[in-house]
């Protein structure tokens, strides 16, 4: 089924679930910041919180694609063909191409005028996938090292969670949050 043949979702109860979905990983995520850190539960703290940030990354890129295409749906112009076909809810992406992708759809429409992200170029993807090797690597140990978190990725992940947010509200055309400056 390609995304020209798909109809918009009942809109309240997809922003409903998403909401749900959102407050939930966010929810998560605030557990994590306001467990005291000690050098026993580091290592948890650490690799929970790369899980977590993924599983927030994935739903943000699922719900900015699902945005896309109804806006579409709408009306709004700005996106290549090429763009409408891989809005496709059925398509399987991994989550590097699901980044990409909702990214450059959700910027088309929302906010034109901005240049294309260089992800090639982009020292915070450089750090996201820096993350994304370590996530990999903590989902599917062969051994005890391989779940250990190191000062470096820990950094990599502080980095990723900033750019991969200032991007996606430069790409909504959003103004940005002093936090994220």
């Amino acid at each position: 089924m390609d995304a020209d043949t798909v109809g918009p979702p009942d809109v309240p109860s997809f922003i409903r679930e998403s909401s749900t979905l959102f407050d939930t990983l966010l929810g998560d995520l605030k557990l994590l910041s306001d467990i005291k850190v000690s050098p026993e539960n580091k290592g948890s703290i650490d690799r929970a919180n790369i899980r977590t940030i993924f599983a927030v990354f994935e739903a943000l890129s699922h719900f900015l694609r699902a945005q896309a295409l109804v806006l579409h749906k709408l009306g709004h112009s700005g996106l290549t063909p090429s763009q409408v076909k891989d809005l496709d809810p059925d398509l399987r992406l991994t989550m590097r191409e699901n980044l990409k992708i909702s990214l450059g759809a959700i910027a088309a429409l929302r906010n034109p005028k901005m240049l294309p992200i260089d992800f090639n170029k982009s020292q915070g993807w450089s750090h996201l996938l820096a993350i994304e090797a370590a996530r990999d690597r903590i989902t599917h140990p062969k051994n005890v090292d391989q779940l250990k978190i190191t000062d470096s990725e820990v950094k990599s992940f502080n980095q990723a969670i900033r750019w991969y947010f200032r991007q996606m509200v430069q790409c909504l055309g959003l103004d940005m949050p002093p936090h994220l400056l």
